[in-house]
């Protein structure tokens, strides 16, 4: 294939120019030989080369390289930045020991790198900054770390590293910011992290972290941002804690904590955001939270918590974000509470909580979202609620309010009442790849009204959202009847547990009895809809045509029983970071068929006759379909819905707009591979199904074997 060729050029290219280069210009040999090891199929690197001819003395090429930045002088290199450049593979450590006494900053992240992390960059002892976040390297995270005295940033973030946290990390006495944050680090945060004399941001959320927290923590004295969360402790909160006297930012959420909340967290005098959601703690919420007069946001919710709402709470001037629910609070709420003129969000649904709702609870406020539903509320609701006129949501079901005519008045004035379900009804079952969050979680994550709108089951958007962790998944909703629940359930775990490489992950779901949300990977670059018209080489359409073919090939051959697609479309065809196309909404159609009852579950699960009929149809369909999307990206877009227009019409005219289309010239072999692609999709248009070849036979004619079959 043409790809060889240019691989075969390019090595002779680097074999030629690298060695006129490498007495006088060693940096630019070093990254050559970098880039030859590499995977960069979005010929992120083009401008890496050296031009022929003599190189002049003291000129280093790789200074005009883009993510290649020098000294003043371009007279070394001082900084690699690779970030999104869509590179992959494993990362090779040799080619960067040139650099070890000069380089300062090495930014790798948003690509795809995998494998070991090279031990090899730790001999960079000059490095400032080390990004490598949000790729896939694996293993236990490499020995050496402290070589780099003079580090300030360690990103991790977002790779897939396994075994202890290093300690040694500490001894890095310049560090500053630490995120090793969403990998699957397991074992103690070593206690050793206590003695940072210059760290101000740590992130060990979304890993797999255990036994208790350390109670050396309360000596960093210099952390303004502690993110530890999403992990599996044992045990309390250190009251130590409260001995960071520059915190600003606390987030230990879904952490298994239990005990009582620490009162000497009211130490921490330029705290201003506090979560503590998700947990097992008990007791009272401390009074003396008051004296954290800094403190904008408070989530104490989904944990144990008894005792009234502190009446010093008054104190908290600046507090924007108050939740409270998920708990086991009782008592009124307090008068003082309206005297809080930044809230925006009060959310103490779910206790027990009684009385009426103080008189001027809205007046002179920024309120815009109350929930108070599912207490012991009566009375009438508050006039002034909505005095301030920036309220928009206000829930208020399963309590024992007056006032009828008002709350419908209210609702004419715009306000928007939106029923979530009660305490316990709703469920969270996660798939491989997310960490296990609670439905409460991703409720919380997908609150915002555009998000809800683009939920809804009529629209087939869907909507994006961002998980705790900082996980980002596409977001779809079914609706069901309370009769159907486990029927569909069944259905969307099977679509669950399937994982292949060209098929969008369905990552969990979040239930009640009336409705389900789907979380999927959310891939950033597009369907191949929106881009069908984008000029490709024939190598770039030829991956598209067979990571279809593959997708669904897993779907019709080794899923047992079949999953059909259903609604194979461009739309449906999204793309990766690396334009690795990827199935979406395999299975949805009948989902929503299984959902809504069009197809009954009594024949959903059984090898009957119908069932099977029915499977035979779909896959047929989507044959069919795979056949147009062939011709779709042959043709640039330009043939769409025509596989059964095509079907009479002469091949050689057919071949020929192809090649013109694809601009390959005389080139017979590209021309030979055009015409095997082209036979596939008329072969999968034919009219009759039972004449066209199941997605295993067209698998193997792309990949230029003969089916066994037809």
């Amino acid at each position: 294939m043409e790809i060889f060729h240019c691989l075969y050029l390019n090595l002779f290219i680097w074999l030629v120019f690298v060695p006129a280069v490498s007495a006088n210009d060693p940096y630019s040999e070093a990254l050559l030989s970098l880039k030859s090891e590499l995977v960069d199929d979005f010929n992120s690197l083009h401008d890496w080369f050296v031009p022929p001819g003599v190189n002049p003395a003291g000129k280093i090429y790789a200074c005009s390289w883009s993510g290649v930045k020098c000294n003043k002088n371009n007279t070394i290199v001082v900084g690699i930045n690779l970030s999104m450049k869509g590179l992959s593979g494993a990362l090779p450590g040799k080619p960067l020991r040139i650099f070890f006494n000069e380089l300062v900053d090495l930014n790798l992240s948003h690509n795809s790198f995998s494998g070991q992390f090279p031990v090899e960059i730790f001999n960079l002892t000059s490095l400032i900054s080390l990004d490598i976040s949000r790729n896939n390297f694996s293993g236990h995270f490499p020995g050496g770390i402290q070589s780099l005295r003079n580090l300030l940033v360690l990103d991790a973030f977002s790779n897939s590293f396994s075994g202890s946290v290093p300690a040694e990390i500490s001894q890095l006495e310049h560090l500053k910011v630490l995120n090793l944050a969403g990998s699957y680090f397991s074992g103690p945060i070593p206690s050793q992290f206590g003695s940072f004399k210059s760290l101000e941001f740590l992130h060990l959320a979304g890993n797999l972290l255990n036994d208790q927290i350390p109670a050396e923590l309360g000596m960093l004295k210099t952390v303004t941002h502690m993110e530890i969360g999403y992990n599996f402790y044992q045990g309390n909160i250190p009251w130590q804690l409260g001995n960071m006297s520059e915190v600003q930012y606390l987030d230990i959420a879904g952490a298994n904590l239990s005990g009582s909340i620490p009162k000497e967290l009211s130490n921490l005098t330029k705290l201003e955001s506090l979560f503590l959601f998700r947990n097992q703690l008990a007791g009272q919420v401390p009074w003396e939270f008051s004296r954290v007069t800094t403190l904008k946001s408070l989530d104490l919710s989904d944990n144990r918590l008894s005792g009234p709402i502190p009446e010093s709470f008054a104190d908290l001037k600046n507090l924007r974000l108050l939740s409270l629910m998920y708990n086991e609070m009782s008592g009124t709420v307090p008068e003082s509470l309206v005297q809080l003129p930044s809230l925006e969000i009060l959310f103490i649904w779910n206790n027990y909580f009684s009385g009426s709702l103080p008189e001027n609870l809205g007046r002179n406020s920024k309120l815009r979202w109350v929930d108070v539903s599912t207490n012991n509320f009566n009375g009438s609701i508050p006039p002034d609620i909505c005095s301030g006129g920036v309220l928009f949501k206000l829930i208020l079901f399963s309590n024992n309010f007056t006032g009828i005519v008002m709350f419908i008045a209210a609702a004419l004035l715009g306000i928007f009442f939106f029923r979530r379900g009660g305490k316990g009804h709703w469920k969270m079952i996660s798939f491989l790849g997310l960490p296990q969050f609670t439905a409460n979680d991703v409720l919380r994550s997908f609150n915002s009204t555009e998000c809800e709108e683009a939920a809804r089951p009529q629209s087939a958007a869907g909507c994006k959202a961002v998980l705790p962790t900082g996980i980002t998944v596409s977001v779809k909703k079914i609706e069901w009847g309370a009769t159907r629940i486990k029927i569909v359930s069944e259905f969307i775990t099977r679509i669950g547990t399937v994982r292949h490489k060209n098929l969008i992950r369905l990552l969990g779901f979040c239930y009640n009895r009336h409705q389900a949300y789907l979380l999927y990977d959310y891939l950033p670059n597009g369907n191949l809809s929106e881009k069908i018209r984008t000029k490709r080489d024939w190598a770039a359409k030829y991956k598209i045509v067979l990571g279809v073919a593959r997708g669904l090939c897993f779907l019709h051959h080794d899923c047992y029983p079949a999953i059909p697609h259903g609604d194979l479309k461009a739309s449906n065809i999204v793309f990766d970071e690396n334009m690795e196309p990827h199935l979406a909404e395999f299975g949805f159609k009948y989902l929503t068929q299984l959902a809504d009852g069009s197809f009954p579950a009594k024949i959903a699960w059984t090898e009957s006759g119908e069932f099977y009929n029915a499977m035979k149809e779909e896959m047929y369909m989507d044959v069919y379909g795979f056949g147009e999307i062939i011709l779709e990206i042959l043709t640039n877009g330009r043939l769409t819905n025509a596989g059964s227009s095509l079907q009479n019409k002469p091949i050689d005219g057919l071949l020929g707009e192809m090649y013109n289309e694809n601009e390959v010239g005389s080139s017979s072999s590209l021309q030979d591979e055009i015409k095997l692609v082209l036979d596939v999709a008329l072969l999968c248009t034919r009219s009759t199904p039972s004449d066209r070849p199941s997605m295993e036979e067209a698998l193997k004619l792309l990949s230029g074997l003969k089916p066994h079959g037809k």
